[in-house]
């Protein structure tokens, strides 16, 4: 048998994994285009609308920095079928939800399985893959997510016009009950299950600080800066940050190390690849809304 040869078991558990990460991503997108339609129904406005994406890049954020401790303590398939229960209840949720309060709970849900699915796939790739085809692998796990950034706008125009945003949903639905067979079929253990402490103190104190910051920064729309709503939560995001490093920093086995971020050659790659995210995102948030809102185009031409 060829060990540098990636089997066809792995091939579809990575897709499997994959699909979990790519349909929470394409929904992500696909969503933007239709904001116009969702402040229509449930009458809200556009710096509450923006919640619906906002809510489950928070959510994402905060699942990354525990998927070790998650991944020691749990088998991995029931950590993949953990991942798709979730988003296909939020799924479930948005598809029937008459109340915008209810579609915020349900993309919440979503982004917890899509957290889950897209660093799955990544830990399959790097444990599972023979060396001499990790690059190979690793690319084709960016091109499951870069599919599903630039699908994601057309797809959910042209279902946004033919039919109605709750399709894009539907349709995911589908999507994920096959992922859910195939990856209970193909997916297997990647590393020895440990008991290991989990890190609780560290994780609530860093989600905390991302909340805050996060709606801190949503508040500077619609409030003066020196109030509560704006510079109070900065404030709060902030101490909780420093909060945070001072534990990490004094922890024997911390959940990030916060010394990673003295190596400059890597802060200053990270603060490059946040600025193109940010812009990135702040993009198509931009045009979908000025071609429908203002241009009175269509779904499909704003995707």
């Amino acid at each position: 048998m060829n060990e540098n040869r990636v089997s066809v078991k792995v091939l579809i558990a990575i897709l499997s994994a994959g699909m979990l990460s790519f349909l929470g991503i394409l929904d992500e997108i696909a969503t933007t285009v239709t904001f116009p339609a969702l402040m229509r129904d449930f009458a809200v406005t556009t710096d509450q609308v923006q919640w619906v994406n906002t809510l489950v890049l928070l959510v994402i954020a905060t699942i990354v920095p525990i998927s070790s401790q998650i991944s020691l303590r749990i088998p991995t398939k029931k950590i993949f079928q953990i991942g798709v229960s979730f988003f296909i209840v939020g799924l479930l949720v948005d598809v029937f939800t008459p109340r915008f309060d209810l579609l915020l709970v349900g993309r919440a849900l979503q982004g917890i399985g899509t957290g889950i699915g897209l660093l799955l796939m990544y830990n399959i790739i790097l444990n599972k893959v023979p060396k001499k085809k990790l690059g190979l692998m690793m690319g084709v796990g960016t091109m499951i997510t870069a599919c599903a950034v630039a699908f994601g706008p057309v797809v959910g125009g042209i279902i946004a016009d033919i039919l109605n945003w709750r399709w894009i949903f539907i349709f995911s639905v589908l999507l994920i009950i096959i992922s859910l067979f195939t990856g209970s079929y193909s997916i297997e253990q990647i590393n020895a299950l440990k008991t290991v402490r989990f890190k609780y103190s560290q994780w609530l104190i860093l989600a905390a600080s991302l909340v805050f910051l996060m709606i801190g920064f949503t508040n500077i729309a619609k409030n003066n800066f020196l109030t509560f709503k704006v510079l109070g939560l900065l404030l709060l995001g902030l101490i909780c940050l420093v909060i945070w490093v001072k534990i990490s920093s004094s922890s024997s086995d911390p959940l990030i190390n916060p010394q990673l971020f003295k190596n400059l050659h890597f802060s200053l790659q990270l603060i490059s690849y946040c600025f193109a995210k940010i812009s990135t995102l702040a993009l198509g948030f931009l045009f979908p809304m000025y071609v429908q809102v203002v241009n009175h185009g269509s779904s499909t031409l704003a995707g």
